[in-house]
C-alpha cells in the first residue's frame, strides 16, 4: 500500500498482519484437536468402560447418547476448528479488497492536481478564522 492510503481502514496492514497471525494459531488449534480427537477415538475403541450389564453398558449408552454425547462433541469441535481458520480467511480478504475497492475508486475520481485540495480548503478556512478573529479583537467585540 502507499504512504497515503485511501481507504476508511485505519491501519489495514496492522490489521492484515493480525490475521495473518490468528489464522496461523487457528491451523495449530485445528491440527491439535485433530490430533485430541484422533487420540480419543483410539482410545474409545478398546472400551476401557467396559462391557458389563452393570456398569459398562450404562456408561456406554450415556456416553454416546443416541448421536449427541461423545461423537457430537468430537463434531463440533472440529467445526469450530475449520470454522475459525476460515473465518480468519474471510476477514483478511474482506480487508485486502476492501482497501484495493477503496484505492480504486479514490483513483478514479482523481483529478489531475487534486492531491492537496484538503490541505488547502482547511488552510484556507483556518485562515479566514484568523482574520475574523482578528477583526473582532480590532473593533472590540
Amino acid at each position: 500500500m502507499t504512504a497515503e492510503k485511501q481507504t476508511f481502514i485505519q491501519d489495514a496492514d496492522a490489521a492484515q498482519n493480525s490475521l495473518v497471525s490468528m489464522a496461523a494459531q487457528s491451523r495449530a488449534m485445528n491440527d491439535k484437536l485433530t490430533s485430541i480427537v484422533s487420540r480419543i477415538k483410539s482410545l474409545e475403541a478398546g472400551k476401557p468402560w467396559g462391557d458389563t450389564e452393570e456398569y459398562g453398558k450404562p456408561f456406554e449408552q450415556q456416553y454416546q447418547n443416541d448421536g449427541q454425547g461423545s461423537d457430537f462433541i468430537r463434531d463440533q469441535v472440529g467445526i469450530i476448528a475449520e470454522q475459525t481458520e476460515h473465518g480468519t480467511r474471510l476477514a483478511y480478504q474482506a480487508i485486502r479488497d476492501t482497501v484495493q475497492l477503496d484505492e480504486d475508486g479514490a483513483a478514479l475520481f482523481k483529478v489531475a492536481g487534486s492531491e492537496n485540495v484538503g490541505s488547502t480548503v482547511k488552510d484556507t478556512l483556518d485562515d479566514q478564522q484568523k482574520r475574523a478573529e482578528e477583526q473582532q479583537k480590532q473593533s472590540g467585540k
